[in-house]
């Protein structure tokens, strides 16, 4: 019988498959590789932590510029297959609305914008809609509003950067790699400001970000996709029809008054 107190600790797709590690709460950790499981007790596995970390110290210590301790351990997971690419990372200084963020636009679809496009700037400002359908790597039991605030009243404590975490970008691209709760807790806070950031250089111009996110994002359709795409579709149409029809209306009403006036 499976243990019911089960939290996901981390959870990665791979090319060998799944991945994942589990806290069976009052077992052991388990790491998973699709079907198969491997059970370590906490010590064993804060050591096996340690010796993983120690291995992507000497890995990197060569690469101009990267200290494994400047970036978020969840930035390295989701990028672990670009580090044997990177070739170094310079420093480098932008003001904020020159940073591109990934959103939607009005039916739905993936596209690039500036900064002030942001859903945790919209976010910060009320507009709660789109972070809040964000499916974000968050802490434990941390909603995708509280990581905002969290983050925005370290920003007001601790400053930017902190303990020399920056916001990130690939190659010449000015996307948001990492950093975009950042970016835009700083934006909130103190405008379109310069700030120190990272660029994070990859042989031969690998791995930059798709500038046109929605090409990618047509060629993989479902039933759900559509329904929601035409649903989005009909509701902004509807709401033009409503407004048409109310100028009509208001634009008949002053005719009959002139009229009237006559």
């Amino acid at each position: 019988m499976s243990n019911p107190a089960v939290v996901t600790l981390a959870s990665i797709e791979t090319e060998l498959g799944n991945f994942r590690v589990e806290d069976n709460l009052g077992e052991a950790i388990h790491l998973h590789l699709n079907d198969f499981r491997y059970d370590l007790s906490i010590k064993e596995f804060m050591t096996l932590a340690m010796n993983v970390n120690n291995v992507m110290l000497d890995y990197t210590s060569e690469i101009p510029g990267f200290d494994i301790n400047k970036f978020s351990k969840e930035f390295l997971l989701q990028i672990s297959d670009f580090l044997p690419d990177l070739v170094e990372v310079k420093e480098d200084n932008i003001f904020l609305e020159s940073l591109l963020i990934d959103t939607y636009n009005v039916f739905g679809c993936p596209v690039i914008k500036s900064l002030p496009h942001s859903r945790v700037l919209k976010a910060l400002n009320g507009d709660l809609s789109e972070n809040n359908r964000r499916r974000e790597q968050n802490y434990f039991n941390q909603s995708n509003q509280q990581r905002v605030c969290e983050m925005l009243e370290s920003i007001k404590e601790n400053g930017y950067p902190q303990n020399g975490e920056r916001i990130v970008l690939f190659n010449k691209q000015n996307i948001i790699a990492d950093g975009q709760h950042r970016a835009s807790c700083l934006y909130y806070l103190y405008g379109n400001i310069n700030v120190p950031v990272y660029r994070m250089i990859f042989k031969e111009g690998k791995h930059d970000l798709d500038m046109k996110p929605i090409c990618k994002w047509l060629l993989v359709w479902d039933v759900k996709r559509i329904k929601r795409v035409v649903r989005k579709t009909c509701h902004k149409m509807k709401n033009s029809m409503y407004l048409f029809k109310k100028l009509l209306t208001d634009i008949c009403v002053k005719i009959d008054r002139i009229k009237g006036g006559k």
